[in-house]
This record gives structure tokens, C-alpha cells and sequence, in this order.
């Protein structure tokens, strides 16, 4: 199943490089610019992993009391969606970086 996964997320992040390529050219104007957009995608996906994990937290303490929210596990499973939307990013930003630079 990873296999598949891993597969259809490489088709997700081809998609995802020619969306941004489409919009801001395919090659980054210098490796200070590559770093800049990179580290700002890792920046909002640790955003959205410190929010999974804020969740997560408390959900064993509910799960004792019987009080699990549905609303958080929602909320839990929109921010895992997101990261997984920006850890593409990071990838398609990756993958821009490798086109080398305009020069």
C-alpha cells in the first residue's frame, strides 16, 4: 500500500511543481530565493504537525474519560491533511531547486 501511496503523492507533487512553475517560473532566481520559499513551507508544516500533536495530546486522557470529541479528531484530521499538503510543497520546492537557477 506504501507503495501506491508513495506513487500517487510523486504524481501530487509533479502537479503541484507545474502549478507553481505556472505562476512563478520553473527554476528559483538564486539558491537564497530556493531557501527562502523552502523554509517557509517546512515552517507551516511544523505548524500544522505542532497542531496535530496539541490535539493528540489530550486524546488518550478522553478516550479513559469517554468524553472523545469528534470535533477534535475532525480537527485533528484537517490539520494531518493540510501537513500532508505542505509537505508536498516542500517536496515540488525541492524538486524546483534541482532545475538549478536563473542566471
Amino acid at each position: 500500500m506504501m507503495k501506491k501511496l508513495r506513487g500517487e503523492i510523486s504524481e501530487i507533487v509533479q502537479k503541484e511543481y507545474a502549478r507553481a512553475s505556472d505562476l512563478y517560473g520553473p527554476r528559483f532566481v538564486s539558491e537564497f530565493e530556493a531557501y527562502a520559499v523552502i523554509k517557509e513551507e517546512i515552517e507551516e508544516s511544523s505548524e500544522e504537525l505542532t497542531s496535530i500533536s496539541q490535539i493528540f495530546e489530550n486524546f488518550w486522557e478522553e478516550i479513559k474519560r469517554g468524553t472523545v470529541s469528534e470535533e477534535k479528531l475532525e480537527k485533528m484530521r484537517e490539520h494531518a491533511v493540510n501537513l500532508a499538503c505542505e509537505a508536498a510543497q516542500v517536496a515540488a520546492m525541492m524538486h524546483k531547486t534541482l532545475q538549478g537557477f536563473k542566471r
